[in-house]
């Protein structure tokens, strides 16, 4: 059971200054946990007013957990200077932001607590948990924005600490919580800059390209110990550790009416592992295009310190008109060998896939074929189609109907027993003006679409089954063995119904889905695992003017869970 209240506050409407643009409180929360126990019973011979006692649901109660109190987060920005030139000359701007969030949590020692009577309020210690971002931000740029440089300042810091610890607490959780404390004690300053050109600006087909430079910086790193507790400082070092981020980049981007083409390149200096990529973007027409790679250095093994190429990725696509396209992706691995591959097209809601990839070979089971070596195989086949009707209206619009089909069947080529499906998703909706709103939802599932075709069935070791047959059965909900024995599977169904009523509004809801749980067999006389049927149904009903104001309760296969708002 928890106990949540919450809210935020927004202060800079009031104070209208470009110094304080953001002054606002996200969170404002407090929060109280409660735990369940069962009163436990009494050993030895009991009469039957013992068992009726032991069966009464008083036997289980709450006792507090966890409170904390309170929970807070602000953020603060805002802009310091402004600086405008004349006809696009200079610009400057100077900001900053502060984001601290402080919560304080209160556990309550409850390893004590067996019965009802013995829940109380003591304390087993306090958790205060601090943490800190602040940055200044600066920009400048000039010449109508030929050179500019962008830049931050950024401190990130936390605090933690165990308060109020109680003298049952054990030496043990005391250690515990005190490495916890010197583990999320830390503090770090950072500097980081851009500078970049755009060399090619008088150009207007090629004003998008740039060159920029950019280094990041670790100025001043402190953390403790969690075996002493002493400081550990570091300060400015030319090493992985102190350079956070140090690369060079160039775009070159040609922008003609309907074309869009874009070669760009970065490089990872040292001390950062030497790293350079390359990214080809182009856009003409109805066809689009991106092909990505680069080199990384190698870190370890027999190659450690040389350049060796990374997986190139590339896609195409090809669009035909508004309802239709054809694209294909691919990826080499860092041999330049073909890994993967995939052809998709698109047409008014029907949706084709082809994917290959370097694997084994596979028997229908999806148990790797002896003495075959990896190759160049297909790995799935997929065919999906979705609807979706434009809603329809009736009685002057006061009425709207609407539905929504979507379906997918995949396979496996190769291991078609192990890897199949077939789905098929349902929407309705009903929507009468400012009285009913009804929705329904159904998801089902079929993973034995083998078993309709009769030389896969005999192949796989069992009997042709008539697919009619067989989704018919998956409706027979009056027979259990039916249901059980139809490849067709109901996996989710959902029904809400949303009643105005002027001022409340009524909200039931029902939900269902299948799950595991072990049960009992009286034939075997063992725990055995069983899929059931578990529904939920929840009532609601909520004030329009306050909606804080409601009150509902669930029913499901645990109980009922009242709720008052």
């Amino acid at each position: 059971m928890e106990w949540r209240l919450g809210g935020d506050l927004a202060l800079h409407p009031l104070i209208a200054t470009p110094a304080l643009g953001t002054l606002t409180f996200p969170t404002l929360s407090a929060r109280w946990l409660w735990r369940s126990r069962t009163e436990p019973q009494a050993a030895g011979a009991q009469s039957a007013l013992d068992r009726l006692q032991a069966a009464s649901p008083t036997r289980r109660f709450y006792y507090p957990e966890t409170l904390t109190l309170p929970a807070v987060a602000a953020v603060a920005a805002g802009s310091v200077y402004r600086w405008r030139g004349v006809d696009g000359g200079l610009t400057a701007d100077i900001g900053y932001s502060v984001r601290p969030v402080v919560s304080i949590d209160h556990r309550f020692d409850d390893q004590p607590v067996r019965r009802p009577d013995q829940v109380d309020l003591d304390i087993l210690y306090t958790r205060v948990d601090t943490r800190a971002t602040g940055q200044i931000t600066y920009s400048a740029s000039a010449f109508n924005r030929l050179v500019g440089m962008d830049g931050a300042l950024v401190e990130a810091a936390s605090y933690q600490v165990h308060t109020r610890q109680a003298d049952s607490i054990g030496p043990e959780l005391s250690e515990r919580l005190k490495r916890s404390d010197l583990s999320r004690t830390s503090s770090l300053l950072r500097l980081n800059n851009t500078l970049s050109v755009r060399p090619l600006l008088s150009v207007p087909a090629l004003s998008g390209s740039s060159l920029s430079y950019g280094l990041g910086l670790a100025l001043h790193d402190v953390r403790l110990d969690t075996d002493t507790g002493d400081p550990i400082v570091r300060g400015p070092a030319w090493d992985r550790d102190g350079v956070r981020s140090h690369r060079v980049a160039a775009d070159l981007v040609l922008a003609v009416t309907d074309v869009r083409t874009r070669l760009g390149a970065g490089v990872d200096l040292p001390p950062r592992r030497l790293t350079a990529d390359g990214r080809l973007e182009a856009d003409a027409g109805p066809f689009s295009m991106t092909l990505r790679g680069g080199l990384a250095e190698r870190e370890d093994g027999a190659d450690a310190g040389q350049l060796k190429p990374t997986p190139v990725d590339g896609r195409g696509t090809l669009r035909i008109g508004p309802h239709a396209s054809v694209s294909q992706s691919f990826r080499l691995d860092e041999q330049q060998r073909l890994e993967r591959l995939s052809t998709q097209a698109n047409a008014y809601g029907v949706t084709g896939t082809v994917r290959a990839a370097v694997r084994e070979p596979l028997d229908l089971f999806g148990d790797p074929v002896a003495g075959a070596r990896p190759s160049l195989r297909p790995t799935q086949l997929a065919l999906r189609y979705r609807l979706d009707t434009e809603p329809l209206a009736y009685w002057k619009n006061r009425i709207q109907l609407d539905a929504g089909v979507q379906t997918r069947l995949t396979v496996d080529p190769e291991a078609y027993v192990r890897d199949n499906s077939f789905s098929f998703d349902l929407r309705l909706g009903l929507r009468i003006h400012r009285f009913l709103e009804l929705s329904f939802t159904s998801t089902s599932v079929n993973r034995h679409l083998y078993r309709y075709l009769p030389a896969a069935a005999e192949q796989a070791g069992e009997r042709w089954v008539n697919p009619i047959v067989d989704l018919a059965r998956s409706f027979n909900f009056l027979n259990d063995e039916d249901r059980i024995a139809s490849a067709f599977k109901l996996e989710s169904l959902r029904v809400e119904a949303l009643h105005r009523l002027g001022d409340w509004n009524l909200s039931l809801a029902y939900r269902g889905r299948p799950e595991q749980h072990t049960e009992y067999n009286p034939d075997t006389g063992r725990e055995e695992p069983r899929i059931v049927w578990t529904p939920a149904l929840s009532v609601e009903v909520r004030w329009v003017p306050i909606p804080e104001l409601y009150g509902s309760f669930r029913i499901d296969r645990q109980g009922i869970d009242i709720d008052d708002g």
